[in-house]
């Protein structure tokens, strides 16, 4: 069934590209994410915080379980509004890395990215699969990278130590050439002490160019990223539980090669093409988990590869201020190969190797009656090689009833993800007849300007997630079975108090109905808070204070079973003093007031960390 759409939209002005890209998040037609109920998380607000990974940038944001598992050196969960961390498609620039080979069902992990390198991170809620595919069941996630600055010549040279020993140097160079220009980065990062019994180095590097052509803008990147990790291996207990001090470690590398062209203004016609292609290959060897209240779990050694290749283009018509049209085609395909084995008291094979195609067309339409009034339809039809053709569509309501009042808008989305290539073919509980994974999304909510101090919004959800993939011990295979309904709401304030006063504040409420018999979902908390003020006492100098609450959870580990964690509350603050015009410090203090907590079982967070960092310009 399709969903006929209506996308949110205040702007009733006609839809415009970027100048120096493409990237479409919220939808194709050009509404804001923020005004079709996303949020931003820009540049300056991740250098205040001088994270060392993307997922402590985006832990604060209204609806978004993030952490990272198994300390420094694990992987990432990513949830939002109560969805599995592979439900959420991550885009860099547009471009698609969910990698479908791991056991996470393809999940990304985004520990592998320098946060140094990200100009803004892109978030929409809700399901997405009529504008992105397969994986948007509960949302995306788009990191936009740093771009060069158009006729000038800039660089940046920057490093960060802390206090227990983690270090971190970064260089960027860009040079304007017209309208367009070159860019150069690199990035390197080693936890020291920083971890408990877990450990990351990580090195990037990042090359972009632009160009504009006679009324087009043509963007070219190239990314490169590698990590070295270890830790205990997940649900172990980790260094408090663990039967065995054995450590897995992970090492992953990352190549993006990406090319977007399209109009650079505002035009009646304007086509556009993205094109890339990425690999991603993983090395990670597990040790054995020894049986405890629940059963032991076998080493297992997986080297993966993985290709990905897609291009999508697309003509945008626009008939002035009313009507906004665009339709479009793609093309992917996904090829992934694995090499392992699992310890059964003997070594057992474990390779797999499977690809597939996917064709693709869609169309959306945004149409404005009136001024403050905006209606927006889309649908997406997905034909996979290895399974049926999908039908998803997305609609959407916005409208401010008077000048300066609140902005009410209302949705209605349709998501679907693919099989993982991991459950189509990894050996002992492959399912090639699996099904695809299904969402049906409902928001309401509004969004209330308070003059030119900021907004106060609130949104209202509704999710039914099926046909999902679960592992079934009596048949010992992978099977379409599961459905989960999530609910809840969400408040999201930014306000200026006064004018070197800042206040963000959001509260959001979860709440998860499962089938019956079914145990409760791990790392689902009902309630999440956070509190955050800024000050300003000076023109040079931002003072921040930041306060996090997670409320109670269940978790789950091998030596224990399913447990439930109490609330916990974080502190952190930071300082960040523009010395001169080209060079910033910044102090962040990371949990201030050395609160004692786990993020997974047996895994004890850092406690109080001190992070200087000093960036120069030239």
């Amino acid at each position: 069934m399709i969903l006929l759409a209506l996308a949110a939209a205040a702007s009733a002005a006609a839809p415009a590209r970027a100048e120096d890209s493409i990237v479409v998040t919220a939808s194709r037609t050009g509404e804001d994410v923020e005004a079709s109920g996303g949020s931003v998380v820009e540049r300056e607000a991740i250098e205040r915080l001088q994270p060392v990974s993307l997922v402590e940038a985006i832990d604060r944001e209204p609806g978004l379980r993030a952490f990272t598992k198994g300390g420094i050196g694990g992987g990432t969960y990513i949830g939002l509004r109560g969805a599995e961390p592979n439900f959420t498609s991550v885009l860099i620039e547009g471009a698609r890395v969910n990698d479908p080979t791991n056991s996470q069902g393809g999940a990304f992990d985004l520990v592998q990215l320098d946060p140094g390198t990200v100009e803004a991170i892109e978030i929409v809620r809700g399901g997405y699969s009529a504008i992105h595919g397969s994986d948007a069941l509960a949302g995306v996630i788009n990191l936009r990278l740093r771009r060069p600055a158009p006729r000038e010549f800039a660089g940046e040279i920057g490093g960060q130590i802390d206090s227990e020993g983690a270090a971190g140097l970064r260089g960027l160079v860009s040079a304007g050439i017209g309208e367009g220009g070159l860019l150069a980065s690199a990035g390197w990062f080693d936890s020291g002490d920083l971890g408990i019994a877990s450990d990351l180095k990580r090195f990037q590097l990042l090359a972009r160019a632009t160009r504009s052509l006679e009324g087009y803008a043509l963007g070219l990147t190239a990314l490169r990223a590698d990590t070295a990790r270890s830790g205990f291996p997940e649900d172990s207990g980790g260094p408090r539980l663990a039967a065995s001090p054995e450590r897995e470690t992970r090492d992953t590398d990352l190549t993006l090669l990406a090319l977007d062209i399209g109009r650079a203004a505002p035009a009646p016609v304007a086509p556009r093409l993205l094109i890339n292609w990425s690999r991603q290959d993983s090395l990670i060897d597990t040790p054995a988990i020894a049986p405890g209240v629940l059963d032991g779990v076998p080493a297992l050694l997986t080297d993966n590869r993985f290709d990905r290749f897609e291009a999508v283009g697309d003509v945008g018509v626009s008939l002035g201020s009313l009507l906004s049209l665009v339709a479009g085609a793609g093309y992917l395909r996904e090829e992934g190969d694995s090499a392992g084995t699992i310890d059964i008291g003997f070594p057992l094979p474990t390779d797999f190797s499977l690809a597939r195609e996917v064709r693709s067309a869609f169309a959306e339409a945004s149409l404005r009656p009136a001024e403050r009034l905006s209606l927006s339809a889309g649908a997406r039809f997905d034909d996979a090689s290895t399974n049926p053709g999908e039908w998803t569509g997305r609609t959407a309501i916005s409208a401010q009833p008077w000048a300066d009042g609140p902005i009410i808008f209302a949705s209605i989305g349709e998501g679907y993800k693919l099989p993982s290539l991991f459950a189509l073919a990894f050996p002992l509980i492959a399912n090639p007849d699996l099904l695809p994974e299904r969402s049906r999304s409902i928001e309401a909510g509004a969004r209330m300007p308070i003059g030119a101090r900021g907004y106060v919004q609130l949104a209202l959800f509704d999710t039914r997630y099926t046909d999902l993939i679960d592992f079934d011990p009596e048949r010992f295979t992978n099977v379409n079975r599961a459905r989960v309904d999530t609910r809840g709401f969400e408040i999201d304030a930014d306000l200026e108090l006064a004018p070197p006063l800042g206040l963000r504040g959001i509260l959001s409420y979860l709440d998860v109905d499962v089938p019956p018999g079914t145990p409760p979902l791990r790392s689902r908390p009902r309630w999440q808070a956070g509190l955050g003020l800024d000050w300003r006492p000076a023109a040079s100098l931002t003072l921040g204070l930041d306060g996090r609450y997670v409320g109670p959870e269940f978790d789950s580990s091998v030596p224990t079973g399913l447990i439930r964690r109490e609330g916990r509350a974080v502190i952190d603050a930071s300082a960040r003093w523009q010395a001169s015009e080209r060079i910033n410090v910044t102090l962040a203090l990371r949990n201030l007031l050395d609160a004692d907590y786990e993020e997974a079982v047996g895994f004890r967070a850092t406690g109080t960390v001190a992070r200087l960092a000093v960036s120069a310009g030239f």
